[in-house]
Protein backbone atom coordinates (compact mmCIF):
# COMPACT_ATOMS: atom_id res chain seq x y z
CA UNK A 1 0.00 0.00 0.00
CA UNK A 2 2.82 2.40 0.84
CA UNK A 3 4.46 1.73 -2.53
CA UNK A 4 1.28 2.78 -4.34
CA UNK A 5 1.09 5.97 -2.26
CA UNK A 6 4.70 6.84 -3.15
CA UNK A 7 3.93 6.28 -6.84
CA UNK A 8 0.86 8.53 -6.67
CA UNK A 9 2.76 11.30 -4.88
CA UNK A 10 5.62 11.11 -7.39
CA UNK A 11 3.23 11.28 -10.35
CA UNK A 12 1.36 14.26 -8.90
CA UNK A 13 4.67 15.97 -8.13
CA UNK A 14 5.88 15.29 -11.66
CA UNK A 15 2.84 16.95 -13.23
CA UNK A 16 3.13 19.92 -10.86
CA UNK A 17 6.79 20.33 -11.79
CA UNK A 18 6.03 20.07 -15.51
CA UNK A 19 3.38 22.80 -15.31
CA UNK A 20 5.63 24.99 -13.15
CA UNK A 21 8.57 24.60 -15.53
CA UNK A 22 6.28 25.43 -18.44
CA UNK A 23 5.29 28.62 -16.61
CA UNK A 24 8.80 29.72 -15.57
CA UNK A 25 10.82 28.26 -18.42
CA UNK A 26 13.44 25.55 -18.53
CA UNK A 27 16.27 28.10 -18.44
CA UNK A 28 16.14 28.20 -14.63
CA UNK A 29 18.00 24.88 -14.56
CA UNK A 30 20.88 25.53 -16.92
CA UNK A 31 21.30 29.26 -17.66
CA UNK A 32 24.06 30.73 -15.49
CA UNK A 33 22.94 34.29 -16.14
CA UNK A 34 19.45 33.66 -14.79
CA UNK A 35 19.03 35.07 -11.30
CA UNK A 36 16.66 33.45 -8.87
CA UNK A 37 14.32 36.24 -7.84
CA UNK A 38 12.86 34.85 -4.64
CA UNK A 39 13.11 32.11 -2.07
CA UNK A 40 10.26 30.37 -3.89
CA UNK A 41 12.40 30.05 -7.04
CA UNK A 42 15.29 28.69 -5.01
CA UNK A 43 13.02 26.17 -3.24
CA UNK A 44 11.47 25.16 -6.56
CA UNK A 45 14.87 24.32 -8.07
CA UNK A 46 15.89 22.48 -4.92
CA UNK A 47 12.70 20.39 -4.89
CA UNK A 48 13.04 19.59 -8.59
CA UNK A 49 16.48 18.12 -8.05
CA UNK A 50 15.39 16.33 -4.87
CA UNK A 51 12.40 14.68 -6.56
CA UNK A 52 14.47 13.75 -9.61
CA UNK A 53 17.11 12.04 -7.49
CA UNK A 54 14.48 10.29 -5.37
CA UNK A 55 12.62 9.09 -8.47
CA UNK A 56 15.81 7.72 -9.99
CA UNK A 57 16.62 5.98 -6.73
CA UNK A 58 13.12 4.60 -6.31
CA UNK A 59 12.63 3.26 -9.82
CA UNK A 60 16.15 2.33 -10.90
CA UNK A 61 18.46 1.79 -7.95
CA UNK A 62 15.97 -0.23 -5.89
CA UNK A 63 15.42 -2.69 -8.72
CA UNK A 64 19.15 -2.96 -9.42
CA UNK A 65 19.83 -3.58 -5.73
CA UNK A 66 17.20 -6.31 -5.70
CA UNK A 67 18.75 -7.94 -8.75
CA UNK A 68 22.21 -7.75 -7.21
CA UNK A 69 21.02 -9.32 -3.96
CA UNK A 70 19.23 -12.07 -5.90
CA UNK A 71 22.29 -12.85 -7.98
CA UNK A 72 24.55 -12.80 -4.92
CA UNK A 73 22.22 -15.15 -3.04
CA UNK A 74 22.06 -17.46 -6.05
CA UNK A 75 25.86 -17.50 -6.25
CA UNK A 76 26.22 -18.25 -2.53
CA UNK A 77 23.66 -21.05 -2.63
CA UNK A 78 25.26 -22.65 -5.69
CA UNK A 79 28.69 -22.43 -4.09
CA UNK A 80 27.41 -24.09 -0.91
CA UNK A 81 25.66 -26.82 -2.89
CA UNK A 82 28.68 -27.64 -5.04
CA UNK A 83 31.20 -27.51 -2.19
CA UNK A 84 29.09 -29.66 0.11
CA UNK A 85 28.26 -32.34 -2.45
Amino acid sequence: MACIAVDVVLIISFFYLVFSVKETGIRVFYHRGYKLKSKRDHDFISWCFTLTVYTLFNYIDTKMMGLTISMDTDYLLRRKLFYLS
